[in-house]
């Protein structure tokens, strides 16, 4: 059964993005891509997902993370927000940087299928709580 949901992907890599979007669009996910760490907010609307790379150069992850939480909260958005990394480190301390969980397997498509599915239940749950 297809999935349906509207998702995010900020990463430096254009082969990267393309190759996510290719597997997250085949699962049934409305995806939206960006190279462009700074000026994405505007892509944030209706998103209910945003998966966004540690290392970019010129700004890390964190400092995306925050751009987009403060735009997030301007227009009532309340998108979960994931690091996608390899660094294991990175992904491990998620909590501290402020994201809502970390994708740590970047480049195996099959798994971020996987790891997308769990976080659209919880972001199930959570519409279901609030009626």
């Amino acid at each position: 059964m297809a999935e349906t949901g509207r998702i995010l992907v900020i990463d430096d890599s254009i082969t990267l993005l393309s190759k996510v979007k290719e597997r997250l669009s085949k699962d049934g996910y409305e995806v939206l891509t960006t190279t462009n760490a700074v000026a994405n907010t505007a892509l944030l609307k209706g998103v209910d997902l945003c998966i966004i790379d540690f290392h970019m150069p010129g700004y890390d992850g964190a400092q995306v993370l925050q751009a987009l939480k403060k735009a997030a909260q301007q227009m009532g958005n309340e998108a979960l927000m994931y690091l996608h990394t390899t660094d294991q480190a990175e992904a491990a301390g998620y909590k501290k940087h402020g994201f809502d969980g970390a994708f740590a397997m970047k480049g195996n498509f099959d798994a971020l299928s996987k790891q997308v599915q769990a976080a659209f239940r919880m972001i199930k749950l959570r519409k279901m709580q609030k009626g």
